[in-house]
């Protein structure tokens, strides 16, 4: 199960708290499952409460139906799952040629230029008989696009980008 799906894990009563809405015991039976895979519940049969002590499934069950789940607990990092590291994320990196003075980067319709523009310095190091032509200077760049995109997409980052829409005051002068 992935977190963006997890909605449902803080929407447990329908209003007025006349029963608990069919898809959040539906997520507790999956949250219950990812539990058996632990360690704690392989060794003995119990589970890890919120509340820090281990207990069986079923007063796990009974807890999560009467008080739900503590707030932000998305990735379920108590339980057996890992939270992706950097080696399994992947960052999207673009590497351009510039200008070994850095007057300029060979960018778009700059790229087939094999000297700077500015200062008539040369792109490539001179090379005696090998085909390949190595730069002088290369700058590595992050685009910032995929990484806001990830930010927004992630349900524990998200209410943090929008602060400044929702927090809004009038500026006086």
């Amino acid at each position: 199960m992935e977190n963006h799906n997890r909605s449902w894990m803080y929407d447990r009563t329908y209003d007025q708290r006349w029963g608990l809405k069919p898809s959040f015991i539906k997520g507790v039976n999956e949250f219950v499952d990812v539990c058996t895979r632990t360690h704690e519940f392989l060794r003995g049969g119990l589970v890890r409460c919120q509340c820090g002590t281990f207990k069986q499934l079923i007063d796990i069950k009974i807890d999560l139906y009467t008080h739900g789940f503590k707030p932000n607990y998305w990735v379920w990092t108590e339980h057996g799952e890992e939270i992706p590291t950097e080696n399994q994320i992947r960052i999207e990196e673009d590497i351009e040629n510039c200008c070994v003075n850095g007057c300029m980067i060979y960018y778009k319709e700059d790229k087939d230029l094999r000297q700077c523009k500015f200062c008539g310095k040369q792109k490539f190091k001179p090379r005696k008989g090998k085909n390949k032509e190595v730069p002088y200077k290369r700058m590595h760049y992050l685009p910032l696009i995929p990484r806001l995109q990830r930010l927004y997409a992630s349900m524990s980052t998200a209410p943090h980008m929008l602060w400044h829409h929702r927090n809004r005051r009038k500026i006086c002068h």
